[in-house]
């Protein structure tokens, strides 16, 4: 009616306007008169205003057609009451608006305030670590169930639900949602203490189907078996799932043989053509687990023949695991990508660590495509065998690409900046290490200890360098410890390498070589290891000696280059004046 009104005012004001321009004309009012009087400008601007009043009364009515949509199809949460009556299918009156909401488990849910499950009945110590001080704490039982899911929204509109209680031994599925599906989870923060059996998670046991969990974080303590994530325990993605802008900065244990344990997801397993990405999430907190696939973001992979993304995480959590263990991933196999993620923990574990990832299931399947890119590691890794600032074991059709490594790592052996082992067809590329690397007894080296394949075009490493100091009884290289076939090109080392059990210098390329492998444009800086393949004199071509100012001359980076444009020049102090990768830029 409103906008009738305006309409019908701005036409008869128009109108108006004409008939008195026509009178003045008709009466000998010139044109000139009626112009520099302003009625045509003025006129002009009425017809604008309306304009304007129409425009802006139908966006208002479209906000409040938006804002009513909303209001009617959300259920309120203010209580703890309501909280645990969600999915009940009761009819329940919300006093705070005088409203009567159905509480379905496909319902969308609002938290409009910070809910208490247990008050005055547990502690913060301020660490990360909760108790709970009172025997009369109620133990939580969570929203959707294996049998019947929950598949509405959530919104914690940015509160937090503390005092979450559960003590399962037995217990599966638990969290503050049991088994999510088709479900989007968002704007929430959950505190307690969860122990159970199996997929244990902060926000969701499992997660189903078509879902996403945005800006969801986990302050709960989590122990359990098998299947553990900070965020939630598991994912089988008949789906689409999104996880994105979410943390844990509780603490994880596990005592089981296969963990499962992940910071943010404990385990993974998709369907083909299905997507699952995680981004822009981190992990604060302290994991460990007695077996392993244990990981600060995602502890495994498997049978995913889904695609698979992990970009823009971060760990900076302690974490220990027996094998299979990484800042990132711990065990993963198929179609995945590691985009953009670090890792500033400290990592201990045995076989198989990572600083990214700790193992990489072989997949001898040329569609199997995966891809770790612009990652680093400057947490410090201990392990026993094969043990890198990467990934510890990578196995066919992987690439590594403009990665590096400045933490320490250690082992006993097989032990690198990059790679511990590198076999299959992968591609290493565009990578340096300025981490300290030794091995106790055999196989050190600063981009991979082993290198190797079923042919020379297997377990390639080519664009990229070393300047940390490398030590280890044999197999002490300052690019790779052992190659068997595979192919070494383009790179240089400049980091001192010993031979521990002789304190002689070891090898400033390759330490030891066998099969039908191919070394080429390699160099490495004088005095700093005893030649460039063990056992092999310099090779023109192959592995040379280069003296500091050499290496700093501008047609060393061509060499390096060979027509394309991998190096350049050390402008700005980033490398002593030594080359440097393209993309490598200043942090200052």
């Amino acid at each position: 009616m409103k906008g009738r009104n305006l309409k019908e005012r701005g036409i008869t004001l128009i109108a108006l306007v004409i008939t008195i321009i026509v009178l003045l004309i008709l009466a000998g009012v010139t044109i000139s008169i009626v112009l520099h009087t302003g009625i045509i400008d003025n006129s002009q601007k009425a017809v604008d205003q309306y304009a304007y009043e129409q425009q802006r009364e139908q966006d208002l009515m479209a906000n409040l057609t938006n804002y009513l949509n909303n209001y009617t199809h959300r259920v309120p949460i203010y209580t703890a009451d309501q909280l645990k009556a969600i999915g009940s299918g009761s009819t329940i009156k919300i006093d705070e608006e005088k409203i009567e909401c159905e509480f379905t488990k496909s319902a969308n849910y609002v938290l409009m305030a910070d809910i208490d499950l247990n008050p005055d009945k547990w502690k913060d110590d301020g660490k990360g670590n909760i108790t709970f001080t009172d025997t009369s704490a109620e133990q939580w039982t969570p929203i959707g169930t294996l049998d019947e899911p929950f598949k509405g929204t959530f919104n914690g509109n940015g509160h937090t639900i503390s005092g979450i209680y559960i003590d399962k031994t037995d217990g599966d599925y638990q969290g503050l949602f049991g088994v999510i599906e088709d479900s989007t989870i968002e704007n929430l923060t959950v505190s307690g203490s969860i122990t159970g059996n199996g997929s244990l998670g902060g926000i969701a046991g499992n997660i189903w189907g078509k879902s996403t969990m945005n800006n969801c974080h986990n302050l709960c303590n989590i122990s359990g078996v098998i299947s553990i994530g900070g965020i939630t325990a598991g994912i089988k993605n008949n789906g689409n799932v999104i996880i994105n802008n979410c943390s844990n900065k509780g603490n994880l244990t596990s005592t089981g043989d296969w963990p499962n344990l992940g910071g943010i997801v404990g385990t993974t397993n998709g369907e083909k053509n299905k997507e699952v990405t995680i981004t822009n999430c981190y992990n604060a907190g302290k994991i460990t687990g007695e077996g392993p696939a244990v990981g600060g973001i995602l502890g495994e992979e498997i049978d995913a023949e889904n695609n698979f993304l992990i970009e823009n995480c971060y760990n900076t959590g302690y974490i220990k695991g027996t094998s299979y263990t990484g800042g990132i991933i711990g065990w993963a196999q198929y179609n995945f990508t590691v985009k953009s993620c670090h890792n500033e923990g400290n990592i201990e574990a045995t076989y198989d660590s990572g600083g990214i990832i700790g193992f990489i299931q072989e997949r001898n399947d040329k569609e199997n495509k995966i891809l770790i890119e612009k990652c680093y590691n400057i947490g410090n890794i201990n392990g026993t065998d094969r043990v890198a600032g990467m990934v510890g074991t990578i196995t066919y059709y992987c690439t590594i690409r403009e990665c590096y490594n400045e933490g320490n790592i250690e082992g006993t052996e097989n032990v690198g900046g990059i790679a511990g082992d590198n076999y299959g067809y992968n591609l290493i590329e565009l990578c340096y290490n300025s981490g300290n690397i030794t091995a106790k007894t055999g196989g050190a080296a600063g981009i991979t200890a082993i290198n190797n394949g079923n042919n020379k075009e297997e377990g390639t490493v080519r664009n990229s360098y070393n300047i940390g100091e490398i030590k280890g009884q044999t197999r002490a290289g300052g690019i790779v410890g052992w190659r068997g076939q595979g192919t070494i090109e383009n790179c240089y080392n400049r980091g001192k390498v010993t031979r521990t059990d002789t304190t002689e210098l070891g090898s400033g390329i390759i330490d030891d070589a066998d099969g039908n492998g191919r070394t080429t444009n390699c160099y490495y800086l004088a005095g700093t290891a005893s030649s460039g393949i063990m056992e092999i004199d310099d090779k023109q071509g192959q592995a040379e000696a280069r003296t500091e100012n050499q290496m700093k001359l501008p047609e060393f980076v061509q060499t390096l280059n060979k027509g394309e444009t991998n190096w350049k020049a050390d402008t700005e102090g980033i490398n002593s004046g030594y080359p440097i990768l393209s993309w490598q830029e200043s942090n200052t």
